[in-house]
C-alpha cells in the first residue's frame, strides 16, 4: 500500500460551491471519486479532466500529491539540509490531453511558479510516450530547458522515474519501463541546480497535470489518467 499520511492532494474539483480554486484534500481525508481512488489492490487512480477547476497560479488543471506534514500543513526543504533527498515512482499512464503532454512529477517551489524540475510525459501522434525533464539551472529562470530522459514508451505501460537531489545540489533522474520483447530499457540524466537555489524551500509533487489550456471546444472526456503503483518520498542519508 502506498503511504498517504505526508500526502495532500488536489483535484480539479471547486473548494467550495461556485468557487473557481481548486480543492486541496489533508492526510486522511482523501476521496474515492472519479477523480481519486484506491484500487482492490492499493494501486491509486487518478484522473484529471482538461476542463475542471484550476489552482490560483494557473489555467491547466491536475490531479497531484505534494508532500506535507501529517496535520496538512505543506513541507518544504532546502537541498543542502539532507545528504539525499527522492522521489521514486512506478506509475502507467492511461490517457493523456488532446495534445499530448501531462506533467507526472515535480520539484516545485514555494512561492514561485518557476519550479526547477517538470517531468512530463509526452505522447506522440503513434500513442508513443517519452519521459521529458525542464529544468530550470538557476532560480526564477524564465525558461526551463529540456531534455529527453527515456523514450518510446507506450501509453498504458508501466514504467519507473526516480528523481534523487544531493545537498551538492545535483539532481539524478533515472526511469524504465519493459518493452513488448521483454526487453528493459532505462534513462538516466544527471543534472546541477546552481547556488541561487539553495536556500529556497523546494517539495516534491507527484500526479498528472495536464499541459493545456481548456476551451469551448474541448470534451468532458479529454485530460489524463494514470495508476500509480509506487509513490514514495524521502529525505535523510
Amino acid at each position: 500500500m502506498i503511504d498517504l499520511s505526508l500526502l495532500n492532494l488536489t483535484t480539479p474539483e471547486p473548494k467550495a460551491p461556485g468557487s473557481s480554486v481548486s480543492i486541496i484534500y489533508p492526510p486522511g481525508s482523501f476521496p474515492q471519486n472519479e477523480f481519486f481512488s484506491v484500487q482492490p489492490n492499493g494501486d491509486l487512480k487518478v484522473w484529471a479532466p482538461t476542463k475542471g477547476v484550476s489552482s490560483k497560479s494557473t489555467s491547466r488543471t491536475r490531479t497531484e500529491f505534494r508532500e506535507c506534514f501529517a496535520n496538512g500543513a505543506v513541507y518544504n526543504w532546502n537541498y543542502p539540509a539532507f545528504p539525499h533527498h527522492w522521489l521514486r515512482v512506478a506509475m502507467t499512464v492511461l490517457q493523456v490531453p488532446k495534445k499530448g503532454e501531462t506533467v507526472v512529477g515535480q520539484i516545485h517551489v514555494y512561492n514561485s511558479t518557476r519550479p526547477p524540475v517538470k517531468l512530463s510525459f509526452d505522447k506522440a501522434a503513434d500513442g508513443v510516450g517519452q519521459l521529458t525533464v525542464g529544468f530550470r539551472e538557476s532560480f526564477d529562470q524564465v525558461n526551463p530547458i529540456d531534455a529527453v530522459l527515456l523514450s518510446d514508451i507506450p501509453v498504458g505501460t508501466r514504467f519507473t522515474f526516480n528523481i534523487h537531489v544531493i545537498a551538492s545540489g545535483a539532481v539524478l533522474f533515472s526511469a524504465s519501463f519493459t518493452d513488448a520483447e521483454g526487453v528493459k530499457r532505462t534513462g538516466n540524466l544527471t543534472l546541477a541546480l546552481d547556488a541561487s537555489w539553495a536556500q529556497q524551500g523546494l517539495y516534491f509533487k507527484a500526479g498528472v497535470y495536464n499541459q493545456e489550456d481548456p476551451t469551448a471546444e474541448t470534451l468532458e472526456t479529454e485530460g489524463s489518467a494514470a495508476l500509480f503503483h509506487k509513490l514514495e518520498i524521502t529525505h535523510g542519508v
